[in-house]
Order: structure tokens, then sequence, then C-alpha cells
């Protein structure tokens, strides 16, 4: 995570994409609702999807 994030505000931004992914939001709206770009919603999915 070579973008200045905190592992506590990764993990917190995770929290946040899994919630609004379960609730039923595109990718799209998650990344609009926390001011963050699509591509890092795919990524924190695709980490999430490892573990």
């Amino acid at each position: 995570m070579g973008s200045g994030l905190s592992i506590t505000h990764f993990y917190e931004l995770r929290q946040e994409v899994l919630c609004l992914t379960a609730s039923g939001l595109t990718k799209t709206q998650i990344a609009r609702q926390l001011n963050i770009g699509k591509a890092s919603v795919y990524r924190i999915l695709a980490v999430s999807q490892k573990q």
C-alpha cells in the first residue's frame, strides 16, 4: 500500500466497501460515496476475497 493509507484506514475503508457491496450498491456508487476511485473499490474487494 504505497498510497499513504495507514493500515487502520485501509481496514476501515475495507469494512465500508464490504458493507456497501452487501447492501447492493454498485462499485461506482461505492467509490462516489467513499470519495475513492473505482479501481480502489476493485482492489479492496480483490484483497478481501483472498483472505
